[in-house]
């Protein structure tokens, strides 16, 4: 009999499925801390144009390291309000910009930076007016903030300053009139209608 077919290999056996893919990790979360402020600028307001407020941003920008945004310019002298945005993972500093306006040489190469820049004097140091932290979710959508503003921290500080010296002012005086009365009393002699001047007239 001729010899049988030579039969095919074996089949190799199904590879293994592959493993379920680990579960996605959570949205990465974004920090940004916004701080508000003013300065009183030179000029009138009709010179801050689009061109001024630019140059604001870019000598505040590259001063303070951070990005920053004009929001408005009011009367009054100029008071320019902007924005300053320290962007977690962009802005690396390790002082933050609230420290950098309350440092004293910080503060004027702004001023210097704004002056050059603008073309306009700067007429008061920049004043935070509030800070607000922002935490963004991977998809863009807010997730947490929280602020604080120090317009109250301003007035109270304003009003305190008027009082004490109102105090400052009424010491001396009460001291004085307590001191003249005390020394009429011990004298016996009644009070002087002028207090400026007390005259004695004596006959020859």
């Amino acid at each position: 009999p001729s010899p049988s077919p030579p039969r095919p290999p074996p089949r190799p056996p199904p590879s293994p499925k592959p493993p379920p893919p680990s579960p996605s990790p959570p949205p990465a979360l974004g920090e940004r801390t916004e701080t508000e402020g003013e300065v009183v600028m030179g000029g009138d307001m009709s010179a801050w144009t689009d061109g001024k407020k630019g140059a604001f941003e870019r000598a505040t920008a590259r001063v303070l390291n951070a990005e920053v945004k004009v929001t408005g310019v009011t009367a009054a002298s100029v008071v320019v309000s902007f924005v300053i945005y320290e962007v977690k993972g962009v802005y690396t500093d390790a002082q933050s910009v609230v420290a950098k306006l309350g440092d004293v040489t910080v503060v004027r190469r702004l001023k210097e930076a704004i002056a050059k820049e603008t073309g306009f004097a700067v007429e008061s140091d920049p004043r935070v007016t509030k800070t607000t932290d922002y935490t963004f979710a991977a998809t863009g959508e807010l997730a947490a903030s929280s602020g604080a503003s120090r317009i109250g921290a301003i007035v109270g500080g304003v009003v305190g300053g008027f009082f004490g010296l109102v105090l400052l002012i009424a010491l001396p005086v009460f001291a004085y009139w307590w001191y003249r009365r005390r020394k009429l009393a011990v004298t016996g002699a009644p009070p002087s209608s002028n207090p400026t001047a007390a005259v004695s007239v004596r006959r020859v």
